[in-house]
């Protein structure tokens, strides 16, 4: 059973059912989405496939995001359910603040003197702030409003038009790429456990509006900021030299450094004994760019912190939404011991054929990949006696 002084169940965590507004969680839903995936993977679609990579990109991940809103009402008991999936909400947890710890030394650091210091100061003051009662929303209003004075200040220092980036690669990849964003971005959602907390305060009446504006609109405005800098980041980034877009630089940074901070506090707001998941996130974000700089042996044509960056994404292509796919649904069961057992091997058996397509970049073995994922989940379906039947 897991321990709850360090991870409380809804009922006793910071976020008890609330009469705020749901415009005010709506501020904390779009705040705490925009993280290092918001922030820097359109930066490599618009590159590698211009504005299509950002559409495919963003479609799937606005309406995914909103329409737990809508699903998380048929769930008969939210605090239940997220007990039922108690260590898979921790390790998102976890995985999503060692990808934060990752990104603010390989990018943010880059990009803002003392970036990483900022960020790390910044969750800790946001965290302290978020123990005083509602303390969460003020923190996300302003972020929000930092993100969009950084926006400002890049569009007059900054700006191009960024819409004309050729395509790096070719363009049918995108048609094997897109069903993998549809998949992981519909269903990753659900084991974002600040979205759980945060749909229990809002209330099923209220729900639609908090998560339909806070993806809908405040998530939307801080990924159309960042298909304005793509282009320019991305140019930056092949040359190794962020001092090239100057004023624009430090904008970029400040709005990643809040907005990653904030992220990193809300995903550490549930437990009382940080320093644990901080330093087993130091350890994993270590560890998986130790394994990047295995797989690049130092070839000067392949970046180690993207490799790691796309090994980070793998869970959210692939580990969290086959969980919820295999584990989660329907929504009101237990998971049982088959259907853990059919996610375990339908990981293992697709990781090679999502390695190859996200890390070599052939995505067309993105393809059997989701089909192993399915096809688990029929055979997670079957009943015992039925599978023996056959």
């Amino acid at each position: 059973m897991a321990d709850r002084n360090y991870e409380p169940s809804l009922s006793s965590s910071f976020y008890p059912p609330s009469s705020l507004s749901p415009l005010a969680w709506a501020a904390f839903l779009g705040t705490s989405w925009t993280w290092c995936i918001g922030m820097f993977l359109p930066v490599l679609l618009v590159r590698d496939y211009g504005l299509w990579g950002w559409i495919v990109f963003a479609v799937p991940n606005v309406i995914g995001a909103a329409a737990m809103g809508w699903v998380m009402r048929r769930v008969d008991d939210p605090e239940r359910f997220y007990l039922r999936h108690l260590f898979a909400f921790m390790g998102f947890s976890l995985v999503t603040i060692a990808f934060h710890l990752f990104f603010m030394f390989w990018i943010i650091a880059k990009l803002l003197p003392g970036g990483a210091i900022v960020c790390l100061i910044a969750a800790a003051i946001i965290f302290m702030i978020g123990l005083q009662n509602g303390g969460d929303i003020p923190a996300a209003v302003a972020v929000f409003v930092v993100s969009l004075v950084c926006w400002a200040i890049f569009a007059m220092y900054g700006w191009t038009w960024p819409l004309t980036t050729e395509p790096a690669r070719d363009m049918t990849e995108l048609i094997y790429l897109a069903p993998v964003c549809v998949f992981g971005f519909a269903l990753c959602p659900y084991l974002d456990r600040t979205f759980q907390l945060a749909y229990r305060a809002s209330g099923p009446s209220s729900s639609r509006i908090a998560f339909g504006v806070g993806f809908g609109v405040i998530f939307l405005l801080m990924i159309l900021f960042t298909l304005c800098y793509a282009r320019r980041l991305a140019a930056a980034g092949e040359s190794a030299d962020f001092d090239t877009i100057g004023a624009a630089a430090w904008a970029i940074g400040i709005h990643m450094a809040l907005q990653s901070a904030f992220t990193i506090a809300a995903h550490l707001r549930p437990t009382t004994r940080v320093f644990v998941p901080l330093i087993a996130a130091a350890v994993l974000a270590a560890a998986i760019y130790g394994i990047a700089a295995l797989v690049t042996g130092g070839a000067a044509s392949r970046s180690i912190g993207e490799t790691a960056y796309r090994v980070f994404m793998g869970f959210y292509g692939l580990v969290f939404p086959t969980y919820v796919l295999i584990c989660m649904i329907p929504l009101n069961t237990e998971p049982t011991r088959r259907q853990t057992s059919a996610f375990a091997v339908a990981v293992l058996l697709a990781l090679p054929l999502f390695w190859i397509g996200f890390i070599e970049q052939r995505t067309v073995w993105l393809l059997p990949g989701l089909l192993t994922i399915v096809t688990a989940k029929v055979v997670a379906m079957r009943r015992p006696e039925t599978a023996k039947a056959a």
